[in-house]
């Protein structure tokens, strides 16, 4: 079996976890539980499948890592202020591996899923929370 790159292994890595991620928000949402195959999505999958949401002083941005080995996986998040706190702006997601590592910027619907994820985070970009959490990371 070739071992494949990160960068021909990418879009299928993110594909994978967007549906997971887009079942965890339904059922956050208050979808009924969603049962598939042996996964059971219910309101708290959304907060039990990442590792750490944080910003990160050194890339600048919001980091959501959803894992650590064999690949480690996570979204950056960049943000932007608005009159009524911060929106997303941007987002990448990572995958890194030990032949390593490759990156894809998400667009439209994809983008919007994570954007979501943000605003959970931080109570839909609330200027307190958002700075609070910068403050944080910054020291």
């Amino acid at each position: 079996m070739k071992n494949e790159t990160c960068q021909a292994r990418i879009a299928e890595s993110l594909a994978s976890e967007l549906d997971y991620i887009r079942k965890a928000i339904l059922a956050y949402q208050g979808e009924d539980a969603i049962q598939e195959g042996h996964d059971t999505f219910s309101e708290e999958s959304l907060f039990e499948y990442g590792l750490d949401f944080s910003y990160s002083a050194d890339k600048g941005c919001f980091v959501w890592l959803t894992s650590t080995g064999g690949p480690h996986t996570e979204f950056r998040i960049w943000v932007r202020q608005t009159n009524y706190g911060y929106a997303t702006h941007s987002v990448q997601y990572i995958l890194q591996d030990w032949d390593g590592h490759a990156n894809m910027h998400l667009r439209g619907e994809d983008e919007t899923a994570i954007a979501s994820i943000f605003d959970t985070f931080t109570c839909d970009g609330d200027p307190d929370t958002v700075r609070t959490m910068i403050d944080a990371a910054i020291g």
